[in-house]
């Protein structure tokens, strides 16, 4: 699974990446995070590997879940390995 943090030339949302690494580490469905930069204004992506027993579904839903209501500061999306992806809703 994979949270990644965007940019409108501005940076990331740091609020909700806070919000979102602190769900990610108390999670005890999660068995490890790595950050993977990527960008000129503090882009990056955070994958995360869950135990095998988990539900990545519900992982990703809660994730998802966490960007209603955002998107107006910085584009965020959580995503499955299968290609399904939850996302800020669009800037205006």
């Amino acid at each position: 699974m994979k949270v990644s943090f965007g940019s409108y030339a501005m940076g990331v949302d740091r609020e909700l990446a806070s919000e979102i690494q602190k769900t990610i580490d108390s999670d005890q469905r999660v068995v490890s995070v790595s950050r993977r930069p990527w960008g000129r204004e503090g882009e990056f992506d955070l994958c995360l590997a869950l135990r095998p027993e988990a539900s990545a579904r519900d992982v990703f839903v809660a994730l998802g879940a966490m960007l209603q209501g955002r998107g107006e500061k910085a584009p965020t999306s959580v995503s499955l390995q299968s290609g399904e992806t939850l996302s800020t809703p669009a800037r205006p």
